[in-house]
């Protein structure tokens, strides 16, 4: 009897152990209700931030890359398993309200030229990809009254509106009217990262945080959301551009400085790779293998 016994609890161990959800299985759940992980944010050491310009189809120079190799470029991407994420992705990740996927990347497009809109937009529709565009906010309002900024153009808030609404782009801050530069001891200098000549430090305080609290509130009024991640105008920066961005709610700020974002970080001054169109096709996959 206690022999049948016996082998009855075997048997039914046996068929329970069978049934029950393998191991590897369980483990993305339990990994993200687990309190010993913040967030899947640091799952990856760091992520490569790919920043473009302008992009158009015969000519190009440092700041635009031609159509068909931004395309070559994407295939690359697809081809060796990158995802993309925008920069609100990026902060909805770190805050566990967001999975981090495989492989991530972030393409990105500072000023808000017209091509994003007719060329770029199209292009990562059509590959479910997405990106994020770093908008000077003046531009922005300025081509949406159409007003003639130069001879490439910026989309309009209309325009901004389709793109995001499909999740393909991403709107965050690029200054509202303060991405500009001045000559000071006969170097160029961005005049949100410095304060103008003859501007005490309060008073150069005071006008960036105008700026930027004017370039989300026109975010916010015509996309409807709080944007949280500034990219720097020529990459430059200071101490107290830092803090008024940090009180004004801004979680991540980048520079043009060459490097992949480290997870690690705090996410300010965070590197990007720049997207050359004098640079080849080589270049671009060295920069990918670069952390």
């Amino acid at each position: 009897m206690k022999k049948k016994n016996i082998m009855f609890v075997i048997i039914l161990m046996t068929f329970l152990i069978s049934m029950s959800p393998k191991a590897e299985e369980l483990l993305p759940a339990l990994t993200v209700q687990s309190d010993t992980i913040t967030s899947s944010y640091q799952l990856v050491d760091s992520i490569p931030i790919l920043m473009y310009h302008d992009f158009q189809p015969n000519s190009s120079n440092y700041l635009t890359v031609l159509y068909d190799d931004f395309i070559e470029q994407l295939e690359y991407l697809k081809n060796n398993n990158y995802t993309t994420i925008t920069m609100n992705d990026l902060y909805l990740i770190r805050n566990r309200e967001l999975l981090m996927p495989n492989n991530p990347i972030i393409i990105c497009a500072d000023d808000g030229y017209l091509s994003n809109y007719t060329f770029m937009y199209p292009e990562l529709k059509k590959r479910d990809m997405c990106a994020t565009v770093f908008v000077i906010g003046d531009h922005i309002d300025r081509a949406t009254n159409g007003e003639y900024i130069d001879a490439l153009g910026r989309f309009t808030w209309e325009q901004a509106r389709e793109m995001n609404q499909d999740g393909t782009i991403d709107i965050q801050l690029h200054t509202y009217k303060a991405h500009t530069q001045i000559e000071i001891e006969n170097e160029l200098v961005g005049i949100f990262a410095t304060p103008l000549e003859a501007e005490i430090a309060t008073d150069y305080k005071l006008r960036i945080d105008k700026d930027i609290k004017k370039n989300i509130e026109v975010i916010g009024k015509n996309l409807g959301y709080f944007p949280v991640t500034f990219a720097y105008p020529y990459g430059q920066y200071s101490t107290i551009a830092e803090e008024v961005l940090k009180e004004n709610g801004i979680e991540f700020t980048f520079t043009t400085n060459k490097g992949f974002l480290q997870t690690s970080g705090d996410g300010y001054l965070s590197d990007r790779i720049t997207v050359s169109g004098i640079n080849s096709f080589e270049i671009f996959k060295k920069n990918l293998e670069n952390n």
